[in-house]
């Protein structure tokens, strides 16, 4: 740990990524529901969920990075993924220059995550170790924005249909 150091382009993209996570958040607070149709404020409470999740997950990246945990890559790389497969959702139902950018940052941090010699250095692949929980609280983090928002369309699917 003495003798490596977390290059400035791991910093920059755990900035950028942490940057994404900001912005959605920040989104969350500056959109008002057109209408008070209870469903714009159910749609409202999911992304202020998401975006809350984006950067706890974030926040704990840019530790595991930093002193260098067994999970780190782990975590790095499935989040960018992850986020990857989100961006690209949003990019069908909306073109906007902000999720391009999203998607840029993204693949630059998922190739450099799993091809970078700074990464391989500071967390060699023989102390990289992922635990049960890990993957579990992955699967969990991932897995809830989608199923609430399966949730959300049922009920507008139900209400609507009445």
């Amino acid at each position: 740990k003495e003798n490596t150091f977390v290059s400035g382009w791991t910093n920059l993209l755990l900035f950028l990524n942490f940057i994404i996570a900001y912005r959605y958040l920040q989104g969350c607070f500056y959109i008002t529901p057109s209408s008070e149709d209870p469903v714009d404020h159910w749609g409202d409470l999911l992304d202020l969920f998401i975006g809350i999740e984006i950067l706890l997950i974030n926040i704990y990246i840019v530790y595991a990075v930093n002193y260098r945990k067994p999970n780190a890559v782990f975590w790095a790389t499935r989040f960018a993924a992850y986020m990857l497969i989100c961006n690209t959702l949003l990019l069908f139902a909306d073109i906007d220059i902000f999720i391009i950018i999203c998607i840029v940052i993204n693949i630059a941090t998922l190739l450099y995550f799993k091809k970078s010699a700074n990464i391989r250095e500071i967390i060699p692949m023989e102390f990289r170790k992922v635990s049960k929980w890990d993957k579990v609280i992955f699967a969990v983090a991932a897995g809830l924005p989608f199923v609430l928002f399966i949730v959300l369309l049922v009920w507008v699917f139900i209400t609507f249909s009445e």
